[in-house]
């Protein structure tokens, strides 16, 4: 089993734990690695990592979790869901939804798998079909977060390129103009660099 697929299953548990008792989350993660003290499993600390990971951001943003549950889940309201289905949706929206590393196939394959192994003859199916629905929302979820900002010497040196090719194309855009009969512009052109969805895109002022 890879570090993944257990860091959710063991995020499963614990949140299953939350909903039917009302622990702190904080406290429910410690009494749920405690029983690992023994004998901890293969790549223990990644997965501890990835699970706590998962519980912290489905309890941070569990009411916009649960807003994504029942707009998506027609006629369903979550008290009616079964407490591992619900968290299992839970899981996979937060994924699909907050999480940038992993591709939508896999969120939707692994919650699949998991409900196949610990919820009813009906969980596959039934979480295949909401997360489905919310995963159509990723691309809007993508736009609205900030844009990666490159480091000081990759902006530097996208900067650099920029104005070397501004440099280079702004005489050779003259002289086609000449050739086609126009008289040139005479007039320089001012390189500005900006960054758009995480790359450096190009663009020319002409300055007065």
């Amino acid at each position: 089993m890879g570090t993944r697929r257990r860091a959710r299953e063991c995020a499963l548990q614990i949140l299953y734990g939350i909903d039917w008792s009302a622990q702190e989350p904080g406290l429910a993660c410690e009494l749920f690695w405690e029983a690992f003290a023994g004998e901890r499993p293969a790549a223990y600390d990644d997965v501890r990592r990835a699970c706590d990971t998962l519980v912290e951001g489905v309890i941070g943003m569990r009411a916009a979790i649960d807003a994504e549950l029942i707009a998506a889940s027609h006629n369903w309201k979550l008290d009616r869901m079964s407490v591992v289905d619900r968290n299992i949706l839970r899981i996979g929206t937060y994924e699909l939804l907050w999480l940038e590393d992993v591709p939508r196939k896999v969120v939707l394959n692994e919650a699949i798998e998991i409900a196949k192994k610990y919820g009813n003859l009906e969980s596959s199916s039934f979480v295949n079909g909401v997360l489905h629905q919310i995963s159509l929302r990723k691309p809007d979820a993508e736009r609205t977060r900030p844009a990666k900002r490159k480091g000081p010497a990759a902006a530097a040196a996208a900067a650099a390129a920029a104005a070397a090719a501004a440099a280079t194309e702004a005489p050779g855009a003259d002289a086609a103009k000449s050739a086609a009969g126009q008289a040139p512009t005479g007039r320089q052109t001012e390189a500005t660099t900006v960054v758009l969805g995480g790359r450096a895109r190009h663009a020319e002022r002409r300055a007065p």
